[in-house]
């Protein structure tokens, strides 16, 4: 979309052709978005790990551990539909001014897990949305 107007601002105001000009930029920035999405996809977190001291946050391109003192909050949700019950439980994680979130297959037990491993300061909250 910002390519063909783009294209359009340049045809209007500089008499640049629209073609083959219009529709280089057009194809450049859709091959721009595209790039974009596929590198920042590989730093998207696949897998949260607890232990008592750390919080381990993986992705395709690397590990990051955070340390549990750090941690100031969980939220789990859990949701799905009337015809098949809950199926998805989303890990929502706070630490000084970052948020991590990451969603998952239905961990029913996920919440009174996290209660006992973690510290007491950490706040596990949990909620089950209605099914829709």
């Amino acid at each position: 979309m910002v390519g063909v107007l783009l294209a359009a601002a340049l045809w209007k105001f500089f008499s640049v052709p629209m073609v083959p000009h219009g529709l280089g930029i057009t194809g450049g920035l859709f091959v721009l978005g595209w790039l974009l999405g596929t590198v920042s996809a590989v730093y998207d977190v696949t897998e949260v790990e607890f232990t008592p001291q750390n919080v381990r946050l993986r992705s395709g391109a690397r590990t990051r551990t955070v340390n549990v003192a750090d941690l100031r909050g969980v939220q789990i949700t859990h949701s799905g539909d009337t015809d098949s019950g809950y199926r998805s439980t989303s890990l929502q994680l706070t630490w000084h001014d970052e948020r991590q979130k990451l969603d998952g297959v239905h961990d029913p037990t996920l919440a009174s897990s996290l209660t006992r491993l973690l510290p007491r300061h950490v706040t596990v909250e949990e909620e089950w949305q209605e099914l829709e």
